[in-house]
């Protein structure tokens, strides 16, 4: 048996056999196994040379690829289904804005654009939101709610007439009042250049607005040359007060209106101010005539802006500033003998007592 044919660093393993064409021969190394034994002649090839264990193996890989495809999938499905989560927003209405953030940031939330809006409901509470109640969002979603600007008018002045302590000097009896005259009415909406009439000319008259809007909110007199001769009102959000018109004994005839709501103007006669005996109580902006006097004049105001109190004689002209305070106040100061006008600037609640 020739070993011609095989290197002489051969590997022990299956080769042409050279004794038979087409034959394969195990060779253990050194010698070539006898023919027909357990390692002799054999017609089949390496495994991995048969085409089934070939086939068979790149089935089994495609068959793991497409397990790690499933696999890959699944867990973006579960990936998926983790970040699609979605939260109930809450009903936020009726609540008052300090609780706002904290109750959407307890469910995942955000606070989206915070509005003004006119309500009955108190000033600072939520009146709307969006989305709505009970509707599904994303974590972290931003929910926008309106805020109630407060109720869209103030109650009229109360005033509580108290007679003052007994005094030496009685104070010398009121005038017989004189008939009133006819009160002029005007109306509108927005910005406004408006043509006046008075029903009393040369002295000062009482002009009582209201405003029902969110924002600015601003009177002035004009002058002849249509230059301002006087702020009377600047306030923000709804307003409802009496003012004094013409302090200075002038005769406006034209007032201008800056607003985005809808108002209402009445300018009286000075007689109509509510007269002041021993005590009165109020809110906002009011006018009161007295008679009598000299008085001691006492004043509390609880409020967060301004509160000035100035008299003025019946005819207007020059006047005396009694008070000019920010927030709360409670004080006194001397009111010179009347008949005369008081005009009361305030955005709270105040006391006036006089003795």
């Amino acid at each position: 048996m020739s070993e011609s044919n095989i290197p002489a660093a051969a590997a022990a393993g299956f080769y042409p056999d050279p004794e038979s064409p087409g034959q394969m021969r195990y060779w253990d190394g050194q010698q070539w196994a006898p023919s027909g034994s357990p390692g002799g002649s054999s017609t089949q090839r390496p495994l991995w040379r048969r085409w089934w264990f070939l086939a068979g193996a790149a089935a089994m890989v495609l068959i793991l690829i497409a397990a790690a495809l499933a696999t890959g999938e699944s867990d973006s499905d579960v990936v998926q289904n983790a970040s699609g989560a979605t939260i109930q927003v809450p009903n936020l209405v009726g609540l008052p804005a300090e609780q706002v953030i904290p109750t959407l940031t307890s469910l995942g939330l955000s606070l989206g654009p915070t509005t003004y809006g006119e309500s009955d409901a108190a000033r600072e509470q939520v009146i709307s939101q969006d989305p709505a109640p009970g509707q599904a969002a994303a974590p972290g979603s931003a929910v926008a709610v309106v805020l109630s600007i407060g109720p869209p008018s103030t109650p009229e002045p109360t005033l509580i007439e108290e007679e003052g302590p007994t005094t030496p000097e009685a104070a010398p009896p009121a005038p017989a009042p004189a008939p009133v005259p006819a009160s002029e009415k005007y109306s509108g909406r927005g910005d406004k250049i408006v043509s006046i009439a008075k029903p009393e000319a040369g002295v000062p008259q009482i002009m009582t607005l209201t405003y029902r809007g969110s924002s600015n909110f601003v009177i002035e007199s004009l002058d002849g040359s249509l230059e301002t001769s006087d702020l009377l009102v600047n306030e923000i959000g709804s307003y409802k007060g009496s003012v004094l018109l013409d302090a200075d004994g002038g005769d406006t005839a034209k007032v201008k209106v800056t607003a985005t709501g809808s108002w209402t103007m009445e300018i009286k006669p000075r007689s109509s101010a509510p007269t002041l005996r021993g005590r009165s109580s109020g809110r906002g902006d009011q006018v009161l005539k007295y008679f009598g006097g000299p008085f001691i004049l006492a004043a509390t105001h609880n409020g967060t802006s301004n509160f000035v109190i100035q008299a003025y004689g019946e005819d207007g002209g020059s006047s005396d500033l009694l008070v000019n305070e920010i927030g709360r106040y409670s004080g006194e100061n001397t009111l010179s003998e009347g008949p005369g006008l008081i005009a009361i600037n305030a955005d709270g609640s105040w006391t006036i007592t006089v003795t």
